[in-house]
């Protein structure tokens, strides 16, 4: 099991504001956590959630737009994380009807 100060490290290359926040150190700015998604993408993006859940591709596409949107520091969409830095270093990529993110 990983140590507390282990797991703050690894956020804090991610998101120092995210580790700042966690040590209850007075961060740059608020950090910014979308719990859920299917919601906040459905309402930002247009769409049915019937069509969000059902199409896995419009959900995923959707969501990262919508944290793109709101610089989110982070996010927890059903089943997985999406770090701040995943958005920006990462692509999506559809492998079997799955979408991931992967490094370039």
């Amino acid at each position: 099991m990983m140590k507390r100060a282990e797991a703050i490290a690894r956020i804090r290359q991610k998101s120092p504001d995210v580790a700042d926040a966690i040590e209850l150190k007075q961060p740059q700015r608020i950090p910014y956590i979308m719990h859920g998604g299917i919601p906040y993408a459905q309402a930002s993006n247009g769409i049915r959630i019937s069509d969000a859940v059902l199409d896995n591709q419009l959900l995923a596409r959707s969501q990262i737009e919508t944290i793109r949107r709101h610089d989110v520091d982070g996010s927890f969409p059903v089943c997985s994380a999406i770090s701040k830095r995943e958005l920006r270093e990462n692509r999506l990529v559809e492998k079997d009807g799955v979408c991931y993110l992967v490094d370039p």
